[in-house]
């Protein structure tokens, strides 16, 4: 399944091209919203997770679905439903810690906007996919699933000061902190 990767620093962009990522956008260039619009109809998504959760980008993502789906569908500008196809965004992030804006010209369509957490979807599908779910990133732990750290503290630390547990809350690409809840690793 060809995907779109909608990211705000071009750093990371070029992480993801050199991991074979073809569809990568770069939230804050001046060409943002053509490039997504670009690359959602190189894909012709009209599902996406998103995990900023605050500000534009679930209102861009349904946006560019919408020029997609008008472009391939032959929808007349400016219909004030927008396409018939459902498109929809799920958020499961909180990076923008804002409220998330959806622009008004999207109309009353075929879209939704909900939330998507692991454990509503393991109560649905059960223990058994749920323990499949647990082999599959086990054993992708060391490279699917790698998490980078930039630093690693001790819970006595966080909990000791005010700086470092703000500090351990830090929302940014490469700047994640392992807290060690009993020490060393």
């Amino acid at each position: 399944m060809p995907l779109v990767n909608v990211v705000r620093k071009e750093e990371v962009a070029v992480e993801l091209r050199a991991m074979g990522a073809e569809h990568v956008v770069v939230s804050s260039k001046d060409t943002y919203k053509a490039d997504l619009l670009q690359a959602i109809k190189a894909t012709e998504a009209t599902l996406a997770f998103e995990a900023i959760g605050g500000g534009d980008t679930t209102g861009d993502i349904l946006t560019a679905m919408v020029g997609m789906l008008a472009e391939r569908d032959g929808l007349p500008a400016g219909a004030f439903y927008g396409p018939t196809a459902m498109r929809q965004v799920y958020r499961y992030g909180n990076l923008e810690q804002g409220n998330t804006t959806i622009p008004v010209s999207l109309g009353p369509g075929s879209w939704s906007v909900g939330g998507w957490l692991m454990p509503f979807h393991y109560a649905v599908y059960g223990e058994a996919h749920l323990r499949n779910s647990i082999d599959i990133v086990l054993d992708d732990l060391k490279d699917t699933f790698a998490t980078k750290y930039s630093q690693q503290i001790k819970m006595d630390d966080v909990a000791g000061s005010v700086e470092k547990y703000f500090a351990s809350m830090t929302f940014k690409t490469g700047e994640k902190t392992l807290v060690l809840p009993n020490g060393d690793l």
